[in-house]
């Protein structure tokens, strides 16, 4: 749940309390860690569970739950289970999201899904772009 409670000025006590999604039950502890917003839409992030949430604000101002973007199908996200949703940046109806991982070396499998090895870890980042505006496949 996001909110925000109250604000103090100069003595005046205005309370901003907004309830902008409940989070589901296959949610990760890492929901809502990345956020972005605009007129239309809720991005929220949750990388831990490999995707990102979209919520669309309905005419009675609520937010209702619209769709799920996963990590791209075989993509390094896709087959280490998690990093996908990191970040999150929104304009209007483009979304753009940010995917990073990193594993222990003696854990990885196919060094070619990395860009970046060091003495102990090897990392992956990446940044995808949808058009929520549109129908999409990513």
């Amino acid at each position: 749940m996001v909110t925000i409670s109250c604000l103090m000025i100069s003595g005046c006590k205005y309370n901003f309390f907004a309830q902008c999604f409940i989070p589901f039950s296959t949610d990760s502890g890492t929901l809502n860690y990345s956020l972005a917003m605009s007129d239309k839409y809720l991005a929220v992030g949750d990388s831990k569970a490999n995707r990102v949430a979209i919520y669309t604000r309905k005419k009675n101002k609520k937010w209702t739950k619209a769709k799920e973007i996963a990590a791209p199908k075989d993509s390094t996200p896709d087959k280490i289970g998690h990093g996908f949703g990191k970040r999150l940046a929104l304009d209007q109806h483009n979304l753009i999201i940010s995917a990073s991982t990193s594993l222990p070396n003696n854990q990885i499998t196919n060094p070619k899904d990395f860009q970046w090895k060091t003495s102990i870890n090897s990392i992956f980042r990446a940044v995808y772009q949808v058009n929520l505006s549109k129908k999409f496949k990513i």
